[in-house]
C-alpha cells in the first residue's frame, strides 16, 4: 500500500503475551529488512500494560440522590466474574457508618449487592465514601465501588 505521496506503507502489529508484566516498558522494537541501505531499522516503543480486575461490579459506582427529608433510594450492583465463574462475596466493609449492605447468590452465576445508605447518619448535604467487596470465589479478590449521596 502507498501513501499519497507515493512512499510505500507497512503496518506492523504488536502483541503481548498474557503473562507479560503490568505496567510501564520502553522497549526497542527491532526490525530488518533486505534494503542495503536501511538494513536495521530500530524504533523506540512504550508498552503500558493495565491491571484489569478478574471480578466487574455493574455499575462501578453508586451516585444516590433525593429529596431533603426523604431516604435515599437503595442500589444494586452486580458482580460478575469475567471467566464466567461462579462468585461468592465473603464479606463487604464500608467506609462510613450510614452505609450498610446485604448481598446474595445470582442471578446465575454472578452475586448481587444492595447498598443503602441511611441519609439521617450523614452529616451535611453529601456523602463521598466507598463500599469494599471481598470475595472468595473464584478468586480472591477486593471491589472498591465508590459511593456518592447528596440531597437535590
Amino acid at each position: 500500500m502507498r501513501d499519497r505521496a507515493g512512499h510505500w506503507l507497512r503496518r506492523i502489529g504488536l502483541e503481548v503475551t498474557k503473562d507479560y508484566p503490568e505496567g510501564r516498558h520502553e522497549e526497542i522494537l527491532t526490525i530488518y529488512t533486505d534494503d542495503p541501505k536501511y538494513a536495521e531499522l530500530r524504533v523506540a516503543v512504550t508498552l503500558v500494560k493495565n491491571f484489569q480486575q478478574r471480578l466487574v461490579a455493574t455499575p462501578g459506582d453508586v451516585l444516590l440522590s433525593g429529596n431533603p427529608g426523604q431516604p435515599l433510594p437503595s442500589r444494586i450492583i452486580l458482580i460478575r466474574d469475567r471467566d464466567n465463574q461462579e462468585v461468592h462475596i465473603d464479606h463487604v466493609m464500608t467506609d462510613d457508618p450510614s452505609i450498610t449492605c446485604r448481598w446474595a447468590q445470582g442471578p446465575n452465576k454472578m452475586a448481587t449487592l444492595r447498598i443503602l445508605v441511611d441519609r439521617t447518619r450523614i452529616s451535611g448535604d453529601s456523602l463521598e465514601s466507598a463500599v469494599h467487596v471481598e470475595v472468595s470465589k473464584p478468586i480472591p479478590e477486593t471491589l472498591t465501588i465508590p459511593v456518592k449521596c447528596f440531597t437535590k
